[in-house]
């Protein structure tokens, strides 16, 4: 008799660079997801999860300089820009048991494009954890 074993989906981990260090690297495929080149030992430079620069321009130029609230728009027009066939490749990883670690340069997630993601894969019913 041949018994098939559920698979267990893989696990969202995300992070500033400077914690990278403590995200556990066994089956994880880690993601550094900004515009800026950096060359990190085992670590992709992806763009596709990266705010687009006009967004990152208005992020740090305007809307983080002012007091009013600006966060609803900065992830109304992430949402918009997203690559969504990057998501479904990364979801397929995640559901083939693998882990992935998303990393910017943001200390602060709250502010930061990790935040959306981490509230989009959770909606997907994939674990999500911060360091």
């Amino acid at each position: 008799m041949n018994v098939k074993v559920a698979q267990s989906k893989g696990k969202v981990f995300l992070c500033c660079l400077g914690r990278l260090k403590s995200v556990p690297r066994d089956n994880n495929f880690v993601f550094l997801v900004t515009r800026g080149k950096r060359s990190i030992d085992g670590v992709r430079q992806t763009t596709e999860l990266a705010p687009s620069k006009d967004l990152f321009y208005k992020y740090t130029n305007l809307w983080k300089k002012s007091s009013e609230n600006w966060w609803h728009l900065y992830e109304k027009q992430y949402l918009d820009e997203l690559d969504l066939s990057f998501i479904d490749k990364l979801r397929e990883g995640l559901d083939s048991g693998k882990n992935i670690t998303l990393v910017c340069f943001c200390g602060d997630e709250t502010r930061c494009h990790r935040s959306i993601l981490k509230k989009l894969f959770t909606e997907l019913n994939y674990e999500t954890i911060s360091y």
